[in-house]
């Protein structure tokens, strides 16, 4: 078993030590990086190196209740800190146009404008979450936070317009794996 930090054997000695191909291997080794279990050194030396793994654990539904224990803003990075981890976030704002599948579940038309507001989070300085929220541009155009490529601290819902709703699909407009879930 490897620590963090420890080196892995090179490829040619991973190829001899688990009798693989030099693909197999290659596959092997590039599914530790996308996962982010290790990380590749540059240079002469070179190799891959084990990563440390940050297991956080996220209680969304904490997020939902009323009365927080403390006077953060974000349940997420809350409970970062709480754990005793590093939190950081980057915010970045893309107008898409959306797929059919998308608008469907917008409620909106084919081809319409979207804005799209992605949400990177780090713990420790290492991505651990990718976050797409889309919202139909006339929303947006209500909600002028939603074009800010930055937080907003009181969330999306707290500037919602007066006679503006969810647009959460219904039960006949998606798949299983989309519907919302039941209280």
């Amino acid at each position: 078993m490897w620590r963090e930090g420890d080196r892995l054997p090179t490829e040619p000695q991973l190829q001899e030590q688990y009798g693989a191909s030099r693909n197999t291997v290659r596959d092997a080794t590039a599914l530790l990086i996308n996962e982010g279990l290790v990380h590749r050194v540059p240079g002469r030396s070179g190799g891959m190196i084990v990563r440390r793994r940050v297991t956080l654990t996220f209680h969304a539904h904490w997020a939902e209740m009323p009365a927080q224990p403390t006077a953060e803003t974000d349940a997420w990075r809350s409970e970062v800190v709480t754990q005793g981890y590093e939190a950081a976030q980057e915010f970045s704002l893309m107008i898409r146009s959306l797929s059919p599948d998308l608008a469907g579940r917008l409620h909106v038309e084919p081809d319409s404008g979207a804005v799209l507001r992605r949400c990177v989070r780090y713990v420790n300085g290492q991505p651990s979450s990718l976050q797409d929220t889309y919202y139909p541009m006339d929303l947006a155009e209500k909600v002028r936070e939603l074009l800010s490529p930055k937080d907003i601290p009181q969330g999306p819902q707290g500037s919602w317009p007066s006679g503006a709703t969810n647009r959460w699909p219904t039960t006949t407009s998606t798949s299983p794996a989309c519907r919302r879930p039941r209280r």
